[in-house]
């Protein structure tokens, strides 16, 4: 395999469980085999709740707190529990595939691929890729403006 893909799915996962996706993509990977690893930015999430809880509160009806805001902004849970059918609720309670488990900056992210092996690891840009035809599969909405964060790295030869 010559590179893999993954665009907001590693934050789905629990720590330990992202860390052996790593080690298996770098073992599917062929010498000099690409990855690249898109996740929701945790710096970029803390600084707009400092920069709105640092801000002047306006009459907003009814008024959306920074706190509540930010947590909405991880979406670690639903504000509530879910309803509909019990086997539905059992589902996704079972699962909760849809809540982050675990949420990154660049720093701990370029730290998750050095520990499973990938080297020439840094964060990139939108479209800034050693994959070809990486603007056929990446979407502005999932990097710019502080939605994400790009972290790249390669097999060894």
């Amino acid at each position: 395999m010559e590179a893999v893909y993954a665009s907001h799915v590693l934050e789905h996962l629990h720590d330990d469980e992202a860390r052996n996706l790593l080690r298996e993509c770098h073992r599917l990977l062929r010498p000099n085999g690409v990855v690249r690893i898109v996740v929701p930015d945790l710096q970029s999430l803390v600084q707009r709740y400092i920069d709105a809880a640092d801000a002047p509160r306006g009459a907003e009806t009814p008024p959306i707190l920074p706190a509540d805001r930010f947590i909405e902004d991880l979406h670690l849970r639903p504000r509530s529990r879910g309803r509909g059918h019990f086997l539905f609720r059992m589902y996704s309670a079972l699962t909760e595939f849809h809540s982050h488990k675990w949420l990154y900056d660049a720093e701990s992210l370029i730290q998750r691929l050095h520990g499973a092996g990938f080297t020439a690891v840094a964060q990139r840009g939108f479209l800034d890729s050693r994959i070809p035809g990486i603007d056929t599969i990446e979407q502005a909405t999932r990097v710019v403006d502080g939605a994400g964060i790009c972290v790249e790295g390669m097999k060894p030869a």
